[in-house]
């Protein structure tokens, strides 16, 4: 009985402690590696999946990827997941190896060790061995020369070739200086190529001579065709780069042949538009020359074989023929191309006389346009902007001033160039004419800025200072302001320019711009003395204004006049008088006295008609009786007023004895003496048929001062005084001051 109370008792207090068996420890998770097992070439893939798997139990908290360039995992890239795998773009790869912690070079192979473990450091795992394989990194390709021009294959007859031949290519930014290969063979021996070192050019041209000279080099001879390897190549040969072959199909010119190099064959000229533009004209023409010809003759025709209608040029030893505007349509009339119309003409040049060897020529093809028989306005020189102390180029010298300029001579006194015609700065381009040579001589004026003399030749298109002054005070101001020009003559003669001004105090002196023995021109003070001043007031102390352009030249006067100068003279009220001048010994004689003066308000300008020498006309300027034209004739000493006798200003067309100007400045015959074009500075020109005695507007509009190009008075000036006709009379050219720019006006031919 006791035994069984026992056993109770016991199991009783088992119950009652809760005793009961050890539980189990739960499974530790073994991670294994999956992929990559292959090697990897970054450069051939575009990503790259790192997975693994879990056996045996289960992971929380995530992964840790470790990517290392040690077996032993050290200093490792490392990369946490949630899941069981990890993609890589080749690039976002290729950042990890090369980063500090891998620190693989690019385009370097090596061994990538990599292995995962749990990212909570207290979860247990069973962790795999780090697993191997290569990787390649992404190779930086070496810098690259991209071949631009010329194209590959293309072909070169230097016959017929518009050259230059230009080599052209891409930059690399690696790269700092360049060599040019041409080679007969496509791995260029060195004893088969040619090299230009280039420097950090972009681009190298060769021109007709050197383009023979290569291939004479390469020993190819007249007429033969060949293939040519060009390439270009870092000139440091130590610096890595991919290269770039192209090939073009060469063929020398034949022996003793003069070869025409530009414009290229079937040019097309629109001499329409470019009179607005100004883009093909003038017309430069270039050929070879051959050193068995010393006297070439440049031929233009409507014929191709150059049996009718040629137009020759003798061109001496030269090898060059530039044509302006004006000559390209003088071309044009007299290969008998009407106006408006299209045609092609041929050009060649050949031996003026027959050599001792065979030469060879050839033949181009010009497809033209003819400009059609309108007004119309374009622009001939000048960008706009004003030239001013501010915008001179600082390499300019510009001396201090003197105190007076009375018999001051100045020898060369500073010159410089101010670009092309397009882009010129002009200050106030006021007067103009031309010397004997086609260059156009320009008066800027302003007494209180800056002033002085441009030479402009278009067949060059250059724009060179000739004589320029810079006024720095007031003082400077007062004293130069008697240099401010009024008109410039070519004296051809004296081979000279005669420049009057507005506000010398004596009418002795005026000014004279003189080709010097070294091609220069000196600035000259120049007194001239008159023989007596019988018939002038005792209060005549004004300044001579204007000399006649035409007038000065002693053909256009007939041989009676050499140079007619005027005075105005304050007498009550404004008279006019003229003096016919000895250029030869600077020594003046009076044409008019007081009983045989006219009240005009003030004589602008002269000009003596081309059809009768006693005659000369002349403008008024101020809001006087007889402002407007009238004429003076030198035989009799008479005047006539010719256009309507009032006060002020006027717009009248019509009937030249009822017509009213306003402001009329200078007055400029064409060359038949048929038309006087009248220049107003209020914007406008006008013109006088003298057949018919009748004034319509050439072009712009009265007081409208813009700038627009274009037909008639669709075209707009601002402020314009002064002008002068082309060599050829078939362009009136006008200063348009204030937008300071020359503009061109093309006058309706007969």
């Amino acid at each position: 009985m006791k035994k069984v109370s026992f056993v109770i008792a016991v199991a009783l207090l088992g119950v009652m402690f809760g005793c009961k068996d050890d539980p189990k420890e739960p499974p530790v998770p073994i991670l294994s590696l999956v992929a990559p097992t292959a090697d990897i070439d970054l450069n051939q893939t575009p990503s790259v999946v790192f997975s693994w798997k879990v056996e045996g139990g289960e992971i929380t908290g995530g992964y840790t990827l470790y990517l290392s360039a040690g077996a032993d995992v050290s200093n490792p890239a490392t990369f946490t997941e949630t899941s069981t795998s990890r993609t890589f773009t080749a690039a976002n790869l290729d950042a990890a190896l090369g980063s500090s912690n891998l620190g693989w070079a690019a385009g370097e192979s090596k061994t990538l060790f990599w292995t995962v473990k749990p990212s909570s450091g207290t979860q247990k795992a069973t962790l795999p061995e780090p697993a191997s394989l290569s990787v390649k990194r992404i190779t930086i390709p070496p810098p690259a020369i991209t071949l631009q021009l010329p194209a590959e294959g293309v072909a070169v007859n230097a016959a017929t070739y518009a050259f230059p031949l230009t080599f052209q290519w891409m930059q690399a930014p690696e790269i700092a200086a360049y060599t040019l290969k041409i080679s007969t063979a496509s791995n260029f021996p060195a004893a088969a190529t040619v090299q230009y070192d280039l420097d950090n050019a972009a681009a190298k041209a060769l021109d007709p001579e050197e383009f023979d000279a290569l291939l004479e080099g390469f020993e190819v001879d007249y007429e033969a065709a060949i293939t040519l390897y060009w390439t270009v190549a870092p000139t440091d040969e130590s610096i890595e780069y991919s290269a770039d072959t192209r090939t073009l199909n060469a063929t020398r010119k034949p022996a003793g042949t003069i070869v025409l190099t530009a414009p290229a064959d079937a040019k097309e000229i629109d001499a329409e538009a470019d009179f607005l533009e100004r883009v093909d004209l003038p017309l430069s023409l270039t050929w070879e020359k051959l050193a068995q010809v010393s006297d070439y003759t440049l031929k233009f025709s409507t014929d191709e074989t150059f049996a009718s209608n040629v137009v020759p040029f003798a061109m001496g030893d030269a090898a060059k023929k530039v044509l302006t505007e004006e000559a390209f349509d003088d071309l044009l009339e007299e290969l008998g191309i009407a106006y408006g119309a299209t045609d092609d003409i041929y050009w060649t040049v050949e031996p003026s006389t027959a050599p001792e060897t065979t030469v060879r020529t050839q033949v181009r093809r010009i497809s033209t346009k003819r400009w059609s028989n309108t007004v119309m306005v374009g622009t001939f020189a000048g960008s706009g902007t004003d030239l001013t102390s501010s915008t001179m180029p600082p390499t300019w010298s510009i001396p201090s001033q003197a105190a007076t300029v009375q018999e001051q001579t100045v020898n060369e006194y500073t010159s410089g160039s101010l670009g092309n015609l397009k882009t010129a700065h002009l200050h106030r381009p006021s007067y103009m004419a031309f010397d004997d040579e086609g260059n156009m001589f320009v008066v800027m004026r302003e007494a209180g800025q800056i002033l002085g003399i441009v030479k402009i030749n278009e067949a060059k298109n250059t724009v060179e200072v000739v004589f320029i002054r810079v006024l720095y005070s007031a003082t400077d101001a007062a004293v130069y302001q008697q240099f401010t020009p009024n008109d410039i003559a070519y004296d051809a003669a004296h081979n000279r320019f005669i420049i009057a001004t507005e506000t010398l105090s004596t009418f002795e002196h005026f000014y004279t711009l003189d080709k010097n023995p070294s091609g220069g021109w000196d600035f000259h003070t120049r007194k001239m003395t008159l023989a007596n001043r019988e018939g002038l007031p005792a209060t005549a102390t004004n300044a001579p204004y204007f000399v006649d352009e035409s007038g000065s030249v002693s053909s256009a006067g007939g041989g009676k006049h050499n140079l007619v100068i005027n005075g105005n003279y304050m007498y009550g009220h404004i008279n006019t008088y003229f003096f016919k001048a000895d250029l030869e010994n600077f020594a003046a004689e009076i044409l008019t006295t007081a009983a045989n003066t006219i009240r005009t308000g003030g004589t602008k300008h002269l000009a003596f008609n081309p059809k009768n020498s006693d005659e000369l006309y002349f403008s008024a300027y101020h809001h006087i009786d007889n402002m407007g034209l009238s004429k003076f004739d030198i035989a009799s000493t008479t005047f006539t007023h010719l256009s309507a006798a009032i006060s002020g200003d006027g717009d009248v067309n019509g009937p030249l004895s009822g017509a009213r100007f306003t402001r009329p400045r200078t007055i400029i015959f064409d060359k038949t003496g048929d038309n006087l074009y009248v220049i107003s500075d209020r914007s406008v020109i006008k013109k006088v048929d003298m057949n018919t005695s009748t004034v319509s507007t050439l072009a712009g509009s009265t007081n409208v001062q813009q700038y627009l190009d274009g037909e008639g008075s669709v075209a707009k000036f601002n402020y314009c005084i002064g002008g002068c006709l082309s060599p050829g009379g078939k362009i009136l050219y006008i200063g348009d001051v204030l937008n300071q720019r020359i503009r061109k006006i093309r006058l309706v031919q007969p």
